[in-house]
């Protein structure tokens, strides 16, 4: 049983990550690979239990200026260009620092021209401002 690519699909990609910090596009008609970059979002370890880390968002894809936005639990964000994975944009936002939650990734969403992101019961909103 070949492994079928999972995440978000938005112009014919389909958009995850390798769980080795970078992101994936895959061809959403054959998965073949398009690109990977390294996303540079630090994701911590359990230090009780290594095989737990953190996870980052699913993309937040913005069509119009070709972005798709991840973050990471710690507050950090990134946009990579969707045609060549480059990093386009860096961002981040103050949030309290918890415990490593395994398993359970930050929420990422486009709303108008900004980002809309919660972690843990922390929400935001962010303009990021692609040069």
């Amino acid at each position: 049983v070949a492994d079928l690519p999972s995440g978000v699909v938005a112009d014919g990609k389909i958009l995850g990550s390798d769980g080795k910090g970078h992101v994936v596009a895959r061809a959403a008609d054959d998965g073949r690979l398009l690109w990977s970059q390294a996303h540079g979002l630090k994701l911590r370890e359990d230090a009780r239990d290594t095989r737990m880390a953190e996870l980052m968002s699913a993309a937040a894809v913005d069509l119009t200026h070709r972005v798709a936005y991840f973050l990471a639990p710690s507050g950090h964000l990134v946009g990579l260009d969707l045609d060549s994975g480059a990093v386009r944009w860096r961002g981040q936002v103050t949030l309290p620092r918890g415990p490593v939650q395994g398993g359970i990734a930050p929420e990422l969403m486009r709303v108008g021209d900004g980002l809309v992101g919660q972690v843990g019961g922390e929400l935001f909103r962010i303009e990021p401002k692609l040069g």
